[in-house]
């Protein structure tokens, strides 16, 4: 092999030698070889082989890629009312070889120097590039997640440096515009803003309109309900609760009702919510998002209910008497319990019911009794009201024998009828068992039952008081033993 020469100020250049099947051949040398991310070169600057006579030649080429961008085809649009960004940039290689697949980079910068340290948009591929072809690469972004501001919009081509260029000055572009990104702002607006809580079933009924009071366009966010113990209402109370949110343009706005059953230890609760609560939507101003309803609510078992007919102590009170009551306030009732006891302290009867007052009896004449009521609700049992006592009138008690005992059932025709508030309604039995003694209306319906229950054998009367009934035409029946009857009373006001 030749030794090489070598001249004090020239260029060293080795003559490569390179053996194939053929025998020895010169080829190029490679100098300055760079390589992409799989090892293929893409760059390399060429040389000529060492002459015969052994002196060095000159650099003969320095080819490559050169991508840029077309300006004709580079171009933005930028939606002020939703935020919403498009990028348009043809990338062209105008360099002397094929240009390797890349990726487009695009940024937001306060200035006009685009680095990679600027917010990143996002990225395009770009594909294999000939000498002179290009690419269209388009992004569309939105930027209400961003900070209010005037922004540059840039680009950067080859942004991870995968190709080696001719020309690296050309990668990086902003346009001559800047663009005003304005923010929305999301608050719940005075009205329809309200609530409602039913502390019998503990349903809460949530009614918030939320408006977009920014500039900008409001993407979709969520509108978190919340419970706390007192007004200042924050991610970290109870939460109960959302609301999906829609897209809002500036001056929209979108009514969110929720119903929620609750539950909750008795005390006050004011109850609240946040707009946007999970902070999806950047907003001008993120301080006026949480608000509460000015009256908090108030979990707690009923009050006692107030007593009212009969009166404490009354006397020549029905043996059918109509026990009435109103509620004692407070949380409301679910149901209440009336209990009605005989004058040695036995309880004898106990029933519940949704309404505030209860058909008791027959009693016995001329006897006395107490009785006394309580309300619950979701939340517990309320306590008792006072203990009233009454007397009723003299007269025959039901079931006492007077006499023979009827061979016979009968319901005789009530009396007076017509009547106006009282009437009198009589019936024999001539067997002990279940009786049945109830006033319909004309079209069957149950207006009110006056007995239900075990009656002795013997002679019986039942007063019926009409209280709250209208004028008509009622039908008493009596059921006994597979006897039954019916008679007609008429209601006179």
């Amino acid at each position: 092999m030749k030794k090489p020469h070598f001249s004090i100020g020239t260029l060293i250049v080795f003559t490569v030698t390179a053996f194939t099947a053929y025998g020895r051949q010169n080829h190029p040398l490679e100098i300055g070889a760079q390589g992409n991310q799989n090892g293929t070169i893409i760059r390399s600057i060429i040389v000529n082989p060492v002459s015969p006579n052994g002196t060095a030649s000159e650099i003969l080429s320095d080819p490559g890629p050169n991508l840029t961008k077309v300006t004709a085809w580079t171009s933005y649009t930028f939606n002020s009312s939703t935020n919403v960004l498009m990028i348009n940039v043809r990338v062209i290689n105008n360099g002397t070889t094929a240009a390797g697949s890349s990726f487009l980079g695009y940024y937001l910068s306060s200035d006009n120097v685009i680095t990679t340290g600027d917010t990143f948009l996002g990225n395009d591929g770009i594909p294999t590039l000939a000498p002179g072809s290009y690419s269209d690469e388009t992004i569309t972004t939105n930027l209400s997640a961003y900070p209010p501001g005037t922004w540059y919009v840039g680009f950067i081509i080859d942004y991870p440096n995968h190709v080696a260029e001719d020309n690296e000055g050309d990668n990086v572009w902003y346009f001559g515009f800047t663009i005003t990104v304005v923010s929305p702002n999301l608050t719940a607006q005075g009205q329809p803003t309200s609530y409602n809580f039913d502390s019998s079933t503990s349903l809460l009924t949530i009614n918030v309109r939320v408006i977009n009071n920014g500039a900008g366009g409001a993407d979709r966010s969520y509108l978190g309900h919340y419970l706390s113990a007192d007004p200042m209402i924050t991610t970290g109370d109870q939460f109960i609760g959302e609301n999906y949110v829609p897209s809002l343009s500036p001056g929209s706005y979108s009514d969110e009702l929720r119903s929620i059953v609750i539950s909750l230890f008795p005390g006050t609760w004011y109850v609240g919510f946040i707009v946007d609560h999970t902070g999806l939507v950047w907003e001008a101003d993120e301080n006026d998002n949480a608000d509460c309803f000015a009256t908090p609510i108030t979990v707690a078992p009923p009050n006692a209910p107030i007593l009212e007919y009969p009166p404490n102590n009354a006397t020549g009170i029905s043996i059918n008497p109509l026990l009435d009551w109103q509620s004692g306030g407070g949380c409301e009732a679910i149901q209440y319990w009336i209990e009605l006891y005989d004058g040695l302290g036995t309880c004898i009867f106990s029933n519940s019911t949704d309404r505030t007052q209860q058909r008791v009896g027959p009693l016995s004449y001329n006897a006395t009794y107490s009785w006394k009521v309580y309300a619950e609700n979701s939340v517990g049992d309320g306590p008792y009201s006072p203990e009233w006592c009454f007397t009723t009138e003299t007269g025959t008690g039901i079931g006492e024998d007077h006499g023979e005992i009827p061979s016979e059932f009968a319901l005789k025709p009530p009396y007076p009828n017509p009547f106006n508030a009282m009437t009198r309604i009589a019936f024999d039995l001539p067997e002990s068992g279940i009786v049945r003694l109830k006033i319909n209306d004309m079209l069957g319906r149950e207006v009110e039952t006056l007995v239900d229950g075990p009656i002795a054998a013997g002679a019986h009367e039942v007063v019926w008081h009409a209280e709250g009934l209208t004028s008509g035409i009622y039908l008493c029946r009596l059921e006994a033993g597979g006897f039954a009857d019916t008679k007609k009373i008429i209601l006179q006001r």
